[in-house]
């Protein structure tokens, strides 16, 4: 019953009008004009991966949702011992990926942005602590990410949400937008590769995969390689939301800052 009621806030939600015409435009970016008759599949699938969350939380574990990670797949894609710079996006049931890092024989400091929403920080911060999510606030993450991967504890953050001022420019399902840098800076300064990684549903449990490894370039410029890998990095969410459009976050306004905005602080 609680996991019906919370399905039902999640699609009525999604029919808000403005995230409705949030939703509807990015789909049409990424899809052409078929992309708006995604919509009700994708509000579905997430109202699916916000109960997954919330069943995550339960004290018994026999009612816990079934995680799988692909471990052949890891181990066939990575070959450097820890720690790494994981990036996945808002898709799937995110939440879940502090649950595979024992598969991963790593410890994860996942990088998070505390709403500002008091009954959001109340609930994120419940669900993050039943999960054993070891968190770093977003407004200390330069220190805190270095710290995390100089003691050898991997990091793991979001890198699809639009980046503002302060990002690169690169393609995101075909269109320029601002990114973070974060990622290949960590990976750059470390010398450790970018993770790839993601949750999806399928059938009765939920698969994690790593898609992909960027590795670093000791020997090129900063900005140029910190660009090479933000392209790739970009190329493999395009690729991956293509594939299961169902599963990505829609209401998020990718492309709300624009090349050539003034003020920006850009990469060129």
């Amino acid at each position: 019953m609680f996991r019906a009621a919370i399905a039902g806030v999640v699609i009525l939600a999604g029919l808000v009008p403005r995230l409705r015409r949030t939703a509807r435009v990015n789909l049409r970016i990424a899809f052409g004009p078929s992309g708006p008759g995604l919509y009700m599949r994708t509000l579905t699938r997430l109202a699916e991966n916000v109960s997954a969350v919330v069943r995550a939380c339960r004290r018994n574990p026999n009612r816990r949702p079934v995680i799988r990670f692909d471990v052949d797949r890891y181990r066939s894609i990575v070959q450097e011992p820890p720690p790494y710079v994981c990036v996945t996006g808002h898709f799937g049931p995110f939440e879940l990926w502090s649950l595979v890092q024992d598969a991963m024989n790593t410890k994860l400091d996942v990088v998070v942005r505390t709403p500002k929403k008091w009954l959001s920080r109340r609930a994120l911060s419940f669900v993050r602590g039943r999960l054993g999510t070891n968190v770093i606030d977003k407004k200390n993450v330069m220190r805190e990410t270095i710290r995390s991967l100089s003691e050898g504890r991997s990091v793991a953050l979001l890198a699809d949400h639009n980046a503002g001022y302060h990002g690169v420019f690169v393609p995101f399902l075909g269109f320029p937008a601002s990114t973070t840098r974060l990622p290949a800076m960590l990976a750059r300064k470390f010398n450790r590769p970018i993770l790839m990684g993601f949750i999806r549903r399928e059938g009765n449990e939920y698969v994690a995969w790593i898609e992909r490894a960027i590795r670093p370039d000791p020997s090129a410029q900063d900005d140029a390689d910190e660009r090479r890998m933000l392209t790739e990095m970009n190329a493999v969410f395009s690729d991956v939301i293509r594939k299961y459009p169902e599963e990505w976050f829609w209401f998020h306004r990718r492309w709300k800052t624009r090349p050539g905005d003034m003020e920006a602080h850009i990469l060129r």
